[in-house]
């Protein structure tokens, strides 16, 4: 019902369940346990981010961006939320464009008690950051100096325009896989 009611009012929802196979069921048309029905009679459309098409290797990610434009309400496993997200804000992907404003949590207890052990790790190597070490260190030092040190759009944009004049004349070597994603971050 809470879904319902955020979803009538013009938001985004998306309910974060337990395990893949819940998000699969509670997104279903099946008349028994899917609500899928019940949300096409107030004219909403449901659907999930983890089922065996949002999966696929070569069309998962245009089907899972297609079910987070084309969908009110979206079910799914805290790690499919994650992945999906991190995909759009840190790859370029925009796979989520049309982040949720509203956030359920579907069984708290299950998540959080008993399977606490499910957390997505960032914390593994991605081999070309390790060459953007120079990078970090000129950015630490411009935001740092006397002058550009107080946060205003002004200094924000002559940091950036620094920043990639550098990259831009080799003064700051870049990996050639991490350029789209510089740029990309460069102009958030």
């Amino acid at each position: 019902m809470l879904a319902t009611s955020y979803a009538l009012i013009g938001e985004n929802v998306d309910i974060v369940t337990s395990s893949k196979i819940l998000a699969q069921r509670d997104s279903s048309n099946d008349p028994k346990e899917g609500y899928k029905i019940f949300f096409n009679l107030f004219g909403l459309n449901v659907n999930n981010n983890c089922d065996n098409a949002c999966d696929n290797s070569d069309t998962g990610e245009s089907e899972r961006k297609k079910r987070y434009l084309k969908n009110e309400i979206i079910y799914g496993e805290t790690g499919y939320f994650q992945r999906d997200i991190l995909l759009t804000k840190c790859f370029c992907k925009n796979i989520c464009e049309k982040i949720a404003h509203t956030l359920i949590v579907d069984e708290v207890d299950n998540m959080f008690i008993d399977n606490a052990n499910k957390m997505l790790h960032l914390s593994h190597n991605i081999v070309d950051m390790r060459y953007l070490r120079d990078l970090f260190l000129q950015i630490w030092v411009c935001v740092n100096n006397k002058i550009e040190q107080y946060y205003n759009d002004e200094n924000v944009d002559k940091i950036r325009d620094y920043i990639l004049k550098m990259i831009e004349n080799n003064d700051i070597k870049v990996p050639l896989t991490l350029n789209e994603y510089i740029k990309f971050k460069c102009m958030d």
